[in-house]
């Protein structure tokens, strides 16, 4: 129990992680040029940075079919956009507000499943 309780906090605390730096990108937001119709954008490095992590962890947790990871895939479509950074921290908020309140029933199993396997020599 006391690894599905590790297992659990270190998830728990990538998502945390994962929502402060975008919450970091988000800040970073800049006006198009004087005359430019556009988008604000933010900074492009550290958006790139965080979308793959989020990206990773979104596939990983959840599954490559999972609406979760789906959604982020369509509404991040490119780095360095402000509305695009915006849509993403939604999605990745959505599915942390899920799996902490344990709707995710599905997802909490195949952790402990796998959790139960390493402690029992599986």
């Amino acid at each position: 129990m006391e690894v599905l309780l590790k297992k659990t906090e270190i998830i728990d605390k990538r998502f945390q992680d994962l929502l402060e730096f975008g919450n970091r990108v988000l800040s970073s937001r800049r006006a198009p040029p004087e005359g430019v119709l556009g988008d604000f954008s933010v900074d492009l490095e550290k958006s790139q940075e965080w979308s793959t992590s989020t990206a990773q962890l979104l596939k990983s947790l959840f599954g490559p079919e999972s609406e979760y990871y789906k959604r982020f895939q369509d509404s991040f479509q490119s780095a360095g956009y402000y509305s695009d950074m915006v849509s993403g921290v939604a999605v990745l908020k959505a599915a942390w507000g899920d799996y902490s309140k344990g709707y995710l029933v599905e997802v909490r199993s195949l952790v402990e499943a796998e959790i139960f396997g390493l402690c029992a020599g599986i």
